[in-house]
């Protein structure tokens, strides 16, 4: 890796190192590199100079790198799965769709959370996911009823509280909460999770004894409430507000897009999504011919220079905002330099159809029909109309469970045609990695006899005896027999 003072060469004095980057998620920042260039110094003639400066662009290309500033984005998804497959298995898809990094759930399938990769408390009430390969989390932990991840410097907190359980084992529930918090000492806490508890601080008609509780409590931790009133739960026509997020005051004004989605996932809860920009800024070097954005090459720097002094003699550089440049330096890229193709990861699960795709939307239109039904019509066609969509729902269930049969069949009719196929490679966990060597024939033959060696053949003889050549059978010999029990 190259030395961040040796990046610098070639670039003159008083330029200013800028470079926008087009990425979901990320966007460019004007800032002065470090190590790579000095301020010019301030005095009262330059004022003006240096405005302009601040906002002039260079271009810097050297061995097909390109010095970069990130601030990312860091995406999350949580809901309650009611202990449901069917409901994991749709989770697992959303996080392909939206391109999940962080998943939390709520009352997971145990069986589906018992393998590597997650985050669970140690009844397995709660779960936490890094759904995104590059991103890593440096600790994790939990209790009964919370589970936690360190991602940066953010402490994410899962929890979840029966509601079946006591006043008093809530109280307990979020000392021992408390307490671990306290023990951590987080800068940044970020807590998501489905507490049983209603309040009209996060959206709730009326506040119930769990509700004034965690109210205290967030008073007492100086936390924020990040819900925006929407219902998270919903059954027969009834909602509740029950899911919560919070956070601490440093990262509010960080966490953006929060929101109830209305995508079916065939749970009671629905599905919470928001985004949480990283604390700090993040140098790295863009490599040409990979990544994001557009092909950067020295060619066509000099034609992108001549667009981007037109354009800014239109605009006077001091008055213009972020967005502003941003936009001008994306029309210079997209005029001047070739798209770099994006290589499109995972989109849907083995067992996704379009079949389960299509129903998935009619479920979304039968229950926006409950709803509208609700206001306007009278009982009887409000039960009808949800007893439709509590029918869609069984079937796209079905579905889903009939689709994942199927392919699993047809791994298994795979595997008796070709031992180093998909089976193989899912039970060795290599799916998409290194093909299995071929071998002839005769060579499997050679390592299947140095395997399993032939043994000699054993000539048994029959010999008939009278019962008088039999040894009786005494008491030591019977001893030994009971002692082998």
């Amino acid at each position: 890796m190259r030395r961040r003072g040796s990046l610098g060469k070639g670039l003159q004095a008083g330029d200013h190192e800028l470079l926008n980057v087009r990425r979901k998620g990320a966007y460019g920042r004007i800032r002065y590199m470090p190590g790579i260039q000095k301020r010019p110094e301030k005095d009262e003639t330059s004022v003006k100079e240096e405005e302009e400066i601040l906002i002039r662009p260079v271009f810097f290309v050297r061995q097909t790198s390109i010095i970069v500033l990130l601030m990312e984005s860091i995406k999350f998804l949580y809901t309650n799965a009611g202990r449901d497959r069917t409901v994991m298995d749709l989770l697992e898809q959303t996080v392909l769709e939206r391109n999940i990094d962080i998943l939390a759930v709520t009352e997971p399938n145990k069986n589906r959370v018992g393998t590597q990769g997650w985050i669970t408390d140690k009844d397995k009430d709660v779960a936490l996911r890094f759904c995104n390969g590059r991103m890593k989390f440096n600790g994790k932990g939990g209790g009964n009823g919370f589970a936690w991840a360190r991602c940066g410097d953010i402490y994410i907190y899962t929890c979840y509280f029966s509601p079946n359980k006591e006043q008093e084992a809530f109280e307990i529930f979020l000392r021992s909460v408390d307490r671990d918090i306290r023990e951590r000492t987080p800068e940044k806490i970020l807590i998501v999770g489905d507490f049983n508890a209603k309040s009209p601080t996060w959206g709730a008609p009326r506040a119930d004894l769990r509700g004034n509780s965690i109210e205290e409590w967030i008073a007492e931790k100086d936390l924020n409430v990040v819900n925006n009133g929407k219902p998270t739960f919903e059954r027969n026509g009834s909602v509740s507000h029950i899911d919560i997020t919070l956070c601490s005051r440093n990262l509010r004004d960080k966490i953006t897009n929060w929101d109830v989605d209305e995508e079916e996932n065939l749970s009671l809860h629905k599905n919470i999504l928001f985004e949480v920009s990283r604390s700090k800024p993040r140098y790295g070097i863009l490599r040409t011919g990979r990544g994001f954005g557009w092909h950067f090459n020295t060619p066509l720097l000099e034609r992108a220079k001549e667009k981007l002094a037109e354009s800014f003699n239109r605009i006077i550089p001091s008055t213009m905002t972020l967005e502003e440049f941003q936009r001008v330096l994306t029309d210079v890229c997209e005029a001047t330099f070739p798209k770099r193709i994006k290589r499109r990861g995972r989109s849907a699960k083995y067992w996704w159809n379009d079949e389960i795709a299509e129903k998935r939307r009619v479920c979304i239109r039968l229950r926006r029909e409950v709803t509208r039904t609700a206001k306007r019509r009278s009982q009887e066609d409000v039960d009808l109309k949800r007893e439709e969509y509590k029918q869609g729902r069984r079937q796209l269930k079905q579905m889903i469970l009939k689709a994942k049969e199927k392919c699993w069949k047809g791994l298994l009719d795979e595997l008796n045609e070709n031992v180093w196929g998909d089976a193989y490679k899912i039970a060795v966990k290599r799916v998409g990695g290194r093909q299995p060597p071929q071998i002839d024939e005769r060579k499997r033959m050679e390592i299947a006899k140095s395997l399993f060696p032939e043994a000699a053949n054993i000539t048994w003889t029959k010999r008939r005896c009278t019962a008088e050549e039999v040894p009786p059978f005494g008491t030591e010999e019977l001893q030994r027999a009971v002692d082998k029990y």
